[in-house]
């Protein structure tokens, strides 16, 4: 086992090895900011917004944020959604839900939602 991770380390870089040790951390000591792991570790000269784990919580927090923002659109104009609509939008990445954001403000009704969906193949 310590045969296989020391070969495991020995193909990665020092960033993602730095990486790495930096999302056990944040998941072990979820209490702590990101400045204090960084003096505790010594990562003063590391841009933490450059590092994986950063990029994956910024991107789940931009997804989040954008689909709270079509289904307020969207019940404030419908009213309630089918769960299958909903379903659906969930599914959406960024890109496509800042696309119907535009999109809905041309909605007369939850069917014209519906045939947007369908013909962006969700």
């Amino acid at each position: 086992m310590i045969k296989r991770i020391k070969e495991l380390f020995a193909k990665m870089s020092q960033r993602q090895i730095l990486e790495l040790v930096e999302t056990i951390i944040v998941y072990k000591l979820p209490r702590l900011s990101r400045e204090e792991i960084q003096q505790m570790l010594g990562f003063s000269d590391i841009d933490v917004k450059q590092t994986r784990f950063y990029q994956d919580v910024y991107g789940e927090g931009k997804q989040e944020e954008a689909v709270a923002l079509v289904f307020r659109l969207l019940n404030r104009r419908f009213g309630e959604l089918d769960s299958n609509l909903v379903e659906q939008i969930q599914k959406l990445n960024v890109s496509q839900l800042e696309e119907l954001a535009e999109a809905l403000l041309e909605f007369s009704s939850q069917k014209d939602l519906e045939t947007w969906l369908q013909q962006s193949n969700v």
